[in-house]
């Protein structure tokens, strides 16, 4: 039993680093989107955007899991299109962030 405690402490110490963390790492998301017209960062973007989402869903918050994955598959789309740096693409990817 005593395992079992100490895993669920370890848990939701995580639960709760993700939490702390998740304003500085919408943030650079933020940062990056902005910079989408000029700097190409897709790649970046994406993987940031895909650790949130794989975050969420480890610590049980399906409402950025959802987010995440709804800004994945536009960002693929657009990456695909090549219209990652149009201004409709990054003020679409800012309302997800809004979100």
């Amino acid at each position: 039993m005593a395992a079992n405690n100490s895993i669920q402490l370890l848990l939701d110490q995580l639960g709760k680093d993700f939490l702390a963390e998740l304003p500085d790492r919408i943030e650079q998301v933020e940062h990056l989107i902005l910079g989408l017209a000029s700097n190409g960062n897709y790649e970046e973007i994406y993987r940031l955007v895909h650790s949130l989402k794989g975050g969420g869903g480890t610590h049980g918050i399906q409402i950025i899991s959802v987010i995440c994955h709804q800004l994945e598959s536009y960002l693929e789309k657009q990456y695909e299109a090549g219209d990652l740096g149009s201004t409709e693409c990054i003020d679409h990817c800012l309302q997800y962030i809004d979100l």
